[in-house]
């Protein structure tokens, strides 16, 4: 068998990570693996060979796509899998001008795509042989949307699951570096700064929780588009000076280590890796219930739901951690078992597993 995966983002986030875990597991399993992404994006750069360069200008770039074009004729896949949006399209296109493999595309977001034409054209595209979901409720939308179930599969992110230990050189330094107080309590969150993870709620929250609890403070992990503007909100909130922003950080363990809570506010969300970077770290977590969350955090048992936009429910769920030392240590205990059903080697089997299925139909 062999796969060639296209993703077109230059940024490092959830989806090029379980493209770069992917590629290596094939690669070990004996499968031909090629990446094609942007030169100069994260991806293409940490990938091991086999590799080779597509940019691209947008997803109807048709010079990207008669180059994609080439590489389908030289490599000549018998699955070609998309990642992202515009490799959905450049490789819808790139087969009319060359081959015909089956095609796979991977959807992480919960975003219905009744609202887009252009997108209901694509998926329901019959030279579509399967997409693959990261969670059931990403599923769930797009049969709400009127996709047939029998071309969608589930497979969720994984990551490499490790027992590591509580605490680490690495987490102690940034501890150290951290302006936050010797034996505060901090409530963290790893995400994207994008409108659906919602970091405005997330101000809010904090503040009502910051004025409950003197000894509190709230880490944020990450940049994105609305990076400047959260932070410049920020400041304006009576606890602005108990809120510390890193940016983008290369390496997120020691600063999840350091997290006695994980909160996450999204109002949608199709899986999130985060969470279970979370579960390794043995942090437990208080996030919205939507999209493919519930799927992560077992409520009552690794961390808490919350209604999306509940500024006081998420404040009682993270009392509830802070204050129960006993509930805290067994949703410690039990971050450690949830985290086994999201390794990297369950994610790789279960794709190999639908590009298997896909060769049987071809068959057939």
């Amino acid at each position: 068998m062999k796969v060639l995966h296209v993703d077109t983002g230059k940024e490092w986030r959830g989806g090029q990570r379980q493209v770069f875990f992917l590629h290596q597991g094939l690669t070990s399993l004996g499968i031909e693996s090629l990446v094609a992404a942007h030169p100069r994006g994260h991806l293409f750069q940490r990938s091991a060979e086999p590799k080779t360069p597509l940019s691209s200008r947008g997803e109807c770039d048709l010079v990207a796509a008669c180059r994609l074009a080439r590489i389908l004729g030289r490599f000549s896949p018998d699955i070609a899998h998309a990642h992202d949006a515009h490799a959905h399209t450049l490789l819808l296109l790139a087969t009319v001008f060359n081959g015909k493999p089956r095609l796979v595309v991977s959807r992480r977001v919960d975003f219905s795509i009744t609202r887009s034409p252009w997108s209901r054209w694509k998926y329901l595209n019959p030279r579509l042989d399967k997409i693959i979901t990261v969670s059931q409720g990403i599923k769930n939308v797009l049969i709400h949307d009127g996709l047939p179930e029998n071309r969608i599969s589930v497979v969720h992110s994984g990551v490499a699951v490790t027992q590591r230990p509580r605490t680490t050189e690495a987490s102690l330094e940034v501890r150290q570096r951290l302006p936050i107080p010797a034996g505060a309590k901090i409530v963290g969150c790893v995400a994207n700064f994008a409108g659906h993870k919602d970091h405005r709620t997330l101000l809010r929250v904090f503040q009502a929780l910051a004025e409950k609890e003197r000894d509190v403070y709230l880490l944020l992990v990450g940049d994105g588009p609305l990076y400047a503007e959260i932070r410049a909100e920020s400041q304006k909130i009576p606890c602005a000076d108990r809120i510390v922003f890193t940016g983008y950080q290369e390496d997120v363990y020691p600063y999840l280590m350091n997290f006695d809570v994980f909160i996450l506010t999204s109002y949608l969300e199709g899986l999130c890796t985060s969470l279970i970077d979370s579960l390794v770290c043995q942090v437990p977590i208080v996030a919205s219930r939507t999209g493919g969350i519930p799927e992560v955090v077992r409520d009552g048992e690794n961390g808490f739901l919350v209604d999306v936009g509940d500024i006081s429910g998420f404040v009682a769920a993270i009392g509830r951690l802070l204050h129960n030392p006993p509930c805290y240590r067994t949703f410690q205990e039990n971050c450690v078992i949830s985290a086994q059903k999201f390794s990297v080697e369950n994610m790789v089997a279960g794709t190999v597993e639908i590009y298997r299925q896909i060769e049987r139909e071809s068959r057939q």
